[in-house]
């Protein structure tokens, strides 16, 4: 995959022997499925793990400069985007999810994680809940015993 060859370039060129780096890991593209006509997926890093949005052939990219921010819409709600170029590459878009990988003891936790985030992205979000009766918190009710759920004969009845 294109996003893989560019990171490894990335990787081997630019990052090599960077303190950093967490050595259990490697360039890994996962998860990548059709979005408003563009490519999304993760992609985990020794050095980060990032949602990534790459342009398809299904839908009008974006022109917009480097470190510029752009807003998507997820059924789990929204995300900012930031975009980015690679010559090999070409134009895309990155949202962080760790910015460290040292918490990752093996490629496959990282692909378990990228997974889950995948997954969270795509669940529909719970709607709030509706805020619960007020309770009276009166002197009144208080003495009556009342002060747990506004009503009853003692706390909590």
């Amino acid at each position: 995959m294109l996003v893989e060859t560019a990171f490894r370039a990335i990787h081997q060129e630019r990052m090599a022997g960077l303190p950093f780096l967490n050595s259990a890991l490697h360039v890994e593209a996962s998860g990548f499925r059709p979005f408003c006509g563009h490519w999304l997926g993760v992609l985990i890093t020794p050095w980060c793990m990032n949602y990534l949005l790459v342009p398809g052939t299904g839908g009008e990219w974006p022109n917009l400069p480097e470190s510029t921010r752009q807003r998507w819409a997820f059924p789990a709600g929204e995300l900012n985007f930031i975009a980015a170029h690679e010559p090999v590459l070409g134009p895309y878009q990155q949202c962080p999810l760790f910015a460290s990988m040292d918490g990752f003891d093996s490629q496959e936790m990282a692909r378990e994680a990228a997974q889950a985030a995948m997954d969270t992205l795509f669940k529909v979000a719970a709607p709030e809940q509706p805020a619960t009766a007020e309770v009276s918190h009166s002197k009144r009710n208080f003495l009556r015993g009342r002060f747990f759920t506004g009503g009853g004969d003692g706390p909590g009845r």
